[in-house]
Parts: C-alpha cells; sequence; structure tokens
C-alpha cells in the first residue's frame, strides 16, 4: 500500500503559501479576489474517491498558481532573465495508481520550485523582506 499523506501534506504546504502570496496582492489591490483554502481530509485508504480529490486539488492549486503568474505578469513585475516561470496543466494519463503518484510528485517539484521563483521575484521587486534564518 502507497502511503500519499507525504504527498498530500506537501500539496496543502505549496497551497498555504499561495493564498498567503494571494493575500498579500489583496492588501496591495493588485487583486480584488482569492481563491478559498483547500479542505483537505486525511486519506487513511486509496479509492476511487482518494484518487479524484487528489485530482481536483491538485488542479485548484494549479489554477490559483496560474492566476498569480497571471498578475504578475500585468503588473510586469517578471522581467529578470535569469527566473522563469510559467504557467502549469495537469493532465491524468489514466488510472494508473503509481503514474498518478509520478506526475503527482513531479508537479508538486515544479509547485515548489516555482513558490521560491516567485518570492525572490518578489524580494526583488521590494515587495517582501528576506526572510530571518
Amino acid at each position: 500500500m502507497i502511503n500519499i499523506t507525504p504527498t498530500v501534506n506537501r500539496l496543502k504546504l505549496i497551497d498555504q503559501n499561495l493564498q498567503n502570496i494571494n493575500q498579500l496582492f489583496m492588501d496591495w489591490m493588485l487583486l480584488d479576489l482569492i481563491y478559498g483554502k483547500l479542505e483537505y481530509s486525511k486519506p487513511n485508504t486509496f479509492n476511487e474517491c482518494t484518487y479524484s480529490q487528489m485530482i481536483l486539488n491538485m488542479k485548484f492549486v494549479i489554477k490559483k498558481h496560474n492566476k498569480l503568474i497571471g498578475i504578475m505578469a500585468e503588473y510586469d513585475m517578471m522581467p529578470f532573465v535569469d527566473i522563469n516561470i510559467k504557467t502549469l496543466s495537469w493532465e491524468d494519463k489514466g488510472s494508473d495508481l503509481h503514474s498518478l503518484i509520478f506526475n503527482y510528485e513531479n508537479t508538486l517539484q515544479i509547485l515548489e520550485n516555482n513558490l521560491l521563483k516567485i518570492k525572490s521575484i518578489l524580494k526583488l521587486n521590494g515587495l517582501i523582506k528576506e526572510e530571518s534564518k
């Protein structure tokens, strides 16, 4: 049996970070509506319902990510040649559990990397401060 809890927790963390950045954009009046937070349940078995929920959650987080990228492009916050962020899409390529987890993990990695780039861009634009270590 595959333990999907770490994967779900990674998506939850990404969603929370995107939610925080969206809130900052709303505070700066660059955004007038933010998407809600995902409701997470702790799956104890992997079944069709869990599979569907994982896909829906991923699509929701990608939609939130892409909206953020669009706003940053609209306000010309990404003129940095060495920092490249692109919008994402999710394609469910079948119902194989291992394929889903592999694609999910790859997409999570891209989202995590993009989140770091978004934070770098916001720092370079003077919109957030360096985090203390």
